[in-house]
């Protein structure tokens, strides 16, 4: 099977960075007072968000460094069906309990610095390891068992969709006069 060439690489690592800096960039739209508070009951805040994107790619990076196997397949098959899974704001998965957020609060500049730390494990891996190989730490619900670039480039996907969703959660602050 086909290897992931340098190309595929960097434009992963790229997406990774643009996701995260998005992410951080949207973070500190609140005003720290703000970033801990719940638009509505049973919501969470900007940020338990961040804390469960943080959880989520520290998880990712686990399961790439862990077991692999040669793949048997195109290793960016599942590419656009996790991309689709993620862009799609209708529909709300559930959270591995160990992916949960901390109920704690969490300042900007503490959740940036652990974002960006992660960040590095994450460019680590994608600069450091063969990810045409399949992990075989965990099957991805109603997909399967993902290479390390489709399991690298659903941490972007992810990343993506909750810099949407704090930005919505912006948008009801201030609506509700929190943010302003």
């Amino acid at each position: 099977m086909e290897a992931i060439n340098e190309e595929k690489r960097t434009a992963l690592e790229s997406l990774l960075q643009e996701a995260i800096k998005s992410f951080v960039e949207s973070m500190y739209a609140f005003k720290e007072s703000a970033f801990n508070v719940a638009p509505f009951a049973g919501s969470w805040t900007a940020a338990e968000t961040g804390n469960h994107i943080n959880k989520s790619m520290q998880f990712i990076h686990q399961i790439v460094e862990g077991e692999v196997i040669p793949v048997n397949r195109n290793p960016e098959q599942h590419i656009p069906v996790l991309k689709q899974i993620m862009e799609d704001m209708t529909a709300k998965g559930k959270s591995a309990p160990e992916l949960l957020p901390d109920e704690r609060f969490i300042s900007r500049a503490e959740m940036r610095n652990d974002l960006t730390e992660t960040e590095q494990l994450l460019l680590g891996d994608i600069r450091g390891l063969d990810l045409s190989l399949i992990c075989q730490a965990m099957e991805f619900p109603g997909v399967g068992y993902l290479t390390r670039f489709e399991l690298l480039s659903f941490a972007a996907f992810h990343v993506i969709r909750h810099t949407r969703q704090i930005q919505n959660i912006y948008k009801l602050l201030q609506e509700n006069k929190t943010v302003i």
